[in-house]
């Protein structure tokens, strides 16, 4: 495929292509674009400190150290990286900027990522009360984490339709959440069963949002508003005895017609229309 050049600025893993820009191969086929995706190693590095027979309804884990980063597994060569702009940038997104990176491994199973906007990737969290990466408008008094985009995450395509008239990619927002999620401890989610990262007793958040609690049996007891948000009723993190991991969320269902290096169509979940260049 030809190089083209781009007259836009495009977030690719934490480096940005400037104005004038040509996204060249680098040597391995396209930019690379696993911003914001880490590996995580949650089983022997960082283990839960989790009491014999686990936690008791009532009692709040204390703040845990997230798994430590590993190696990455090799990716799949990048075939395809489309980079333009969408007429309604979701919400939590200050560009309009898209980037949609595929990649084919040997099996011919296409890959790759969404980026929206053209913030620098989310940091990884450093524990379960870390919602660094969170953006600011969500919250226990803002949006849901699952009615927002995070800008600068590299969603993973889920599933696609890629031929030469069509362009189909579909992910889900709460993939942004993942890390957080997955840095939580299960415990009972109340005296009848089930599991979450929180009790389901209610709590309390204060008028500015910086102060959040739950009502346990003993009495109010603080609690971080990261874990609030993450672990009260946005269903963004799903737990069962062994661990935790987002849940539902909405997806991201872009659907376009491709004309040659030209691709346009719709971002169908979010709206709005979305017209892409062929970049790599």
């Amino acid at each position: 495929m030809n190089n083209l050049t781009v007259l836009l600025s495009f977030v690719v893993a934490g480096c940005t292509l400037p104005i004038g820009t040509t996204a060249s191969d680098g040597g391995n086929g396209a930019p690379d674009d696993s911003g914001g995706i880490s590996c995580l190693d949650d089983g022997g590095t960082t283990p839960r400190p989790m009491p014999d027979g686990g936690y008791a309804y009532g009692v709040l884990p204390p703040t845990v150290a997230c798994g430590s980063t590993v190696t990455c597994p090799p990716s799949a060569p990048v075939v395809a990286v489309w980079g333009g702009w969408t007429s309604n940038p979701p919400p939590g997104v200050s560009s309009d900027q898209v980037l949609i990176t595929l990649r084919q491994d040997g099996g011919g199973h296409t890959t790759g990522t969404i980026v929206y906007g053209a913030k620098a990737p989310p940091p990884a969290p450093m524990n379960n009360d870390d919602c660094s990466g969170v953006p600011k408008s969500v919250g226990p008094i803002g949006l849901s984490p699952s009615d927002v985009v995070v800008e600068g995450f590299a969603f993973p395509i889920r599933d696609s339709i890629v031929t030469s008239t069509r362009l189909r990619v579909v992910s889900s927002r709460a993939e942004a959440y993942r890390a957080i999620c997955e840095c939580q401890v299960p415990i009972p989610q109340s005296n009848a069963g089930g599991w979450a990262c929180l009790p389901n007793v209610g709590g309390e958040i204060s008028g500015t949002g910086d102060f959040c609690a739950v009502n346990l049996p003993s009495g109010l007891t603080p609690v971080s508003c990261c874990r609030y948000t993450v672990c009260g009723n946005s269903g963004v993190c799903a737990c069962n005895s062994t661990g935790c991991t987002v849940g539902g969320s909405s997806d991201i269902v872009i659907d376009l017609a491709v004309n040659g290096d030209h691709a346009d169509g719709s971002d169908g979940k979010i709206g709005g229309d979305v017209h892409l260049t062929l970049m790599h």
